[in-house]
């Protein structure tokens, strides 16, 4: 009877655990706040997200408030994910290209864009004076 007590409770407790690997969530454009800035999410092409070892997922609605959050993150951290400029889909933050420029009109003027390939950030960034292409981590340094 102790046995079956324990193996209960340790499925019970696997069940609330957070998927792995973890997967980008959905966002409800117009009603999602940031957790930057506290607006309400209105341009999927500038999103992002982190997701935590406890399954909390934390929105963005530019990536300067994200690049804000993660400067200040915690060993929690386990995912990060930032939303394709062109397209509005998600890429992995660790796999992504951002483009740095005045010309970009992000929700808070942070001027970023991610781009799921380097040659899709070169092209964009070239056709905008003045525009860098920057790695995720070259942009939190």
């Amino acid at each position: 009877m102790t046995r079956l007590c324990v193996a209960l409770a340790l499925v019970a407790g696997c069940h609330d655990a957070a998927p792995w690997p973890p997967v980008p969530t959905s966002v409800a454009l117009g009603e999602d706040a940031c957790a930057g800035c506290l607006m309400i999410t209105s341009d999927a092409r500038f999103g992002a997200q982190l997701h935590d070892r406890q399954g909390g997922v934390q929105q963005f609605d530019d990536l300067g408030c994200w690049q804000k959050a993660v400067a200040g993150t915690h060993p929690e951290l386990v995912a990060s994910f930032l939303r394709s400029f062109p397209e509005g889909a998600w890429i992995r933050a660790d796999r992504a290209f951002v483009v740095r420029s005045a010309e970009l009109h992000s929700p808070m003027g942070s001027g970023l864009a991610a781009f799921a390939t380097r040659e899709a950030a070169a092209a964009f960034a070239q056709r905008h004076a003045g525009a860098a292409v920057l790695s995720p981590n070259e942009l939190i340094q």
